[in-house]
């Protein structure tokens, strides 16, 4: 056990007395300084982005926003079926952009939605053509003065 002892501090030894060593000692510090004050300033304007949307926004729809939703869509999910407007009943509160990606929790952008058509929707960002498709099939149920744009961003 002396003996490695030994030999390694003579190579710490001889890796010390290369006159490029203090250079070499510099150069990873400053990687490192710098590594760690790239991660210091990425977790600081992540915290801010999220506590500026927790401030801002409310991610639910309260009860009096589910109801008049549902009721400007006739107690029917709005989603899909084929080419047709889905049968079933609507019982979720969906935001047409997901909250997850940017979307409003607003009038606008709710859709009265099946549980199938929720749940299977999840994060995914809805088609341009599924857009037209509701809007077009929301003049003839909406209420006269409600507006039949889909889709809001925060």
């Amino acid at each position: 056990m002396p003996e490695i002892l030994y030999n390694l501090f003579f190579e710490a030894m001889n890796w010390t007395s290369n006159p490029n060593f203090v250079q070499q000692v510099i150069g990873v510090s400053f990687m490192i300084f710098v590594f760690w004050l790239f991660i210091r300033v990425a977790k600081t304007v992540s915290q801010s982005r999220r506590k500026a949307r927790a401030e801002n926004h409310v991610r639910l729809y309260n009860a009096q926003q589910k109801n008049e939703g549902h009721r400007r869509a006739g107690g029917q999910c709005e989603f899909s079926v084929g080419l047709h407007r889905c049968p079933r009943k609507s019982v979720h509160a969906d935001h047409f952009y997901p909250y997850g990606r940017g979307g409003a929790t607003s009038m606008q952008n709710f859709v009265a939605s099946c549980e199938f058509h929720n749940l299977s929707k999840g994060m995914k960002m809805p088609s341009s053509v599924e857009k037209s498709r509701i809007e077009a099939r929301r003049k003839r149920y909406f209420p006269m003065l409600a507006s039949e744009k889909v889709g809001e961003w925060a």
